[in-house]
């Protein structure tokens, strides 16, 4: 009888190994996407911390010029005026997708300084997952 040596691999050999591959690639592939959303959420969230600061640390450095009977109950961005106008307070406005509003009043104390609550809220859909989000900061910045 003759033997023949086969050279390579025998058909079930390439079926197994596909096979293997086809299961074991599925969770890489999903790793990598859940891996892209969380970067894109997680910029989204730093954005937003960008944004909220910029207004309130401009409102902050601003504070003697803003009236002591200020009263403005989530004004958008596109909304403030006078003292209070993003352009005057040095700062750019958000992108069309994010939204950002302002809560400014006074707190009533016993003494003369004046304390103001500024609140700012930022509101976007994500990107990620097509969500609607909303991060709300708030400070209280007295004037002198």
């Amino acid at each position: 009888m003759f033997k023949i040596k086969s050279k390579g691999f025998s058909l079930v050999e390439i079926a197994i190994a596909s096979l293997i591959l086809a299961v074991s690639i599925g969770p890489i592939i999903t790793l990598f996407t859940s891996s892209k959303k969380l970067d894109v959420s997680t910029k989204e969230i730093n954005l937003s911390i960008q944004y909220s600061n910029d207004l309130i640390g401009a409102i902050h450095q601003k504070i003697n010029l803003i009236s002591d009977t200020v009263d403005i109950n989530n004004a958008l961005d596109s909304s403030l005026t006078g003292n209070l106008n993003l352009s005057s307070l040095g700062i750019n406005p958000t992108p069309s997708n994010i939204h950002r509003f302002l809560t400014i009043k006074v707190i009533e104390t016993l003494s003369d300084s004046k304390f103001f609550f500024v609140g700012v809220k930022i509101s976007w859909v994500s990107k990620a997952n097509n969500r609607s989000h909303e991060i709300e900061f708030s400070n209280t910045i007295q004037k002198f």
